[in-house]
């Protein structure tokens, strides 16, 4: 039968001592006043979302208010990713108090992906639940449950709404990079070609990084005015010469650096560029150049983890390491499955280490090892005698007395390598 189920978790019932589990039975309706039943409209281009307002499961009336702008946010948060195609809120809300079928809000909204999800508010607390369903075969790629305590309103929104973006653009990339990489490379759009190699780097492999280097370097030829190829290609080269890929380091971050120069003089705004650029002018000490840049960066996509890390990597070069323990936290908090997850965890524990926290940093340093076994540096950051040598390092503990208005030197060296 067309149903689905929302669980309600344990509830309390008359006459029964223990809480038991309840689900919540969605009926399909028919398409709501206000949608008209015509002909499907066509996909966009780009990946497409539309987020139903999410389901108040409290029987409160009062609580709708937190549904309804949760709702709001989140449409909010998606559409500052410029390459995804994000519904108007006033569409979505016409399906607000009615079950509908996925399938057919597809049809009905021209869309590839739903989010859809439920508030529950008991007492102090408050639970947030939420599903991203790929629409045509009602597919769920993922699904979140969030418990807090509603000491305000606001800012547990905006927890909630950085968490959940934060969560979704990983694996919308990951979604379409396998959608797209089931077509003939011939009819293998601009777009087709940078989103499969996200999902490439996003692997973290050498022989994946060589190919999305390659898919990207024709994606420039066909299209040298998109701003996102030659933005995503200065990552992926930062990320070989990070990891030793190619023979020379200081050529492969001056490319980075190129790549990222030119994405940004088509495309102001392009978050990646903004990160790889604040990434490489930090690496040369030019701390009051890199940091305007990340901030652009998270400005442009607040829920962008990955340059939470690196945003915390320029601050602890710049000496400002409790708030560089903060950005690389963030990451964490953001993107706990990302696949870059090692790679936060490594420099959560490199901010760690400059701020003196030694033995909560040594975990997530040897994370590292784990994870990126042939990198020198993370062996090096990692040994407990260089934790202690680093320790008592002079140039880490004149750091720590620099004046606010003289910029530190950098601990990390002169390259963009830590």
């Amino acid at each position: 039968m067309p149903v689905g189920f929302t669980d309600l978790g344990p509830q309390t019932v008359k006459n029964i001592e223990e809480p038991i589990r309840a689900y919540a039975l969605k009926v399909i309706s028919p398409v709501p006043a206000g949608i008209a039943q015509t002909k499907p409209l066509s996909l966009p281009d780009k990946p497409s979302i539309a987020v139903l307002p999410f389901t108040n499961m409290s029987g409160n009336p009062e609580h709708e208010y937190f549904a309804d702008g949760m709702t709001e946010d989140i449409i909010t948060g998606l559409s500052h990713l410029k390459w995804l195609f994000v519904i108007a809120r006033n569409s979505t809300f016409a399906y607000k108090g009615r079950a509908a079928d996925v399938r057919q809000i597809s049809q009905d909204l021209g869309v590839r992906y739903v989010f859809e999800g439920g508030v529950r508010v008991s007492g102090a607390r408050i639970r947030i639940t939420g599903q991203l369903i790929e629409a045509a075969s009602g597919r769920h790629i993922w699904a979140e449950r969030y418990d807090r305590q509603l000491d305000d309103v606001f800012a547990v929104q905006d927890e909630i709404t950085a968490s959940v973006v934060a969560a979704i653009e990983p694996h919308l990339y990951a979604e379409e990079g396998a959608r797209i990489a089931s077509q003939s490379p011939e009819n293998i759009s601009t777009w087709g070609l940078v989103v499969r190699s996200i999902g490439l780097i996003s692997k973290l492999g050498r022989q994946e990084n060589e190919e999305a280097r390659s898919l990207l370097e024709r994606a420039i030829t066909i299209e040298p005015t998109y701003a996102k190829a030659p933005a995503i290609l200065s990552w992926a080269l930062w990320w070989a010469g990070y990891n030793y890929w190619l023979p020379d380091w200081d050529q492969s971050a001056a490319e980075a650096q190129r790549h990222a120069e030119q994405a940004l003089a088509l495309d102001a705004s392009e978050p990646w560029a903004r990160m790889v650029l604040g990434l490489c002018v930090s690496a040369d000490g030019q701390h009051e150049r890199a940091l305007p840049e990340l901030e652009a960066a998270l400005r442009v996509n607040p829920s962008f983890a990955l340059a939470h890390t690196i945003y915390g990597w320029a601050l602890a070069r710049a000496g400002r390491f409790d708030d560089a323990v903060v950005e690389t936290q963030t990451a964490l908090r953001l993107s706990p499955a990302d696949t870059f997850l090692s790679f936060y965890e490594f420099f959560h524990g490199f901010t760690l280490l400059v701020s003196g926290r030694f033995e909560d940093a040594l975990p997530y340093l040897r994370r590292g090892i784990v994870a990126f076994p042939n990198v020198p540096t993370h062996f090096a950051l990692s040994s407990d005698t260089e934790i202690y040598e680093i320790r008592r390092h002079p140039v880490l503990r004149r750091l720590k007395r620099e004046p606010a208005g003289e910029p530190p030197p950098d601990p990390a060296g002169d390259s963009c390598a830590p």
